[in-house]
């Protein structure tokens, strides 16, 4: 039970950075992408706004890694949501 427990959370642990590169590794290599993968994948719109630029940019070489239907305009979004939260200053 430790076991499975322990693979199910495995997906929690990893960063998104990370995420998206053994995603692009395993499109490299020809290999089936992992769960966990798949898993973390799935909690996109939890990202900070550097990972969701790096997840789109990711898109340009492996576009099914917008596995969800209108998931690149959700990105556009809320990458504009992260625009309104900067304060402009002058100096």
């Amino acid at each position: 039970m430790e076991e499975i427990k322990s693979s199910q959370n495995l997906y929690v642990s990893m960063t998104p950075t990370r995420t998206v590169q053994s995603f692009l590794d395993a499109k490299k290599k020809g290999s089936p992408i992992p769960e966990e993968v798949w898993k973390s994948l799935h909690g996109y719109r939890k990202w900070d706004e550097p990972d969701l630029i790096g997840l789109r940019n990711a898109s340009a070489y492996a576009p099914e890694i917008l596995f969800e239907e209108g998931m690149d305009a959700e990105i556009e979004r809320l990458l504009a949501e992260f625009k309104k939260k900067i304060v402009p200053h002058k100096f």
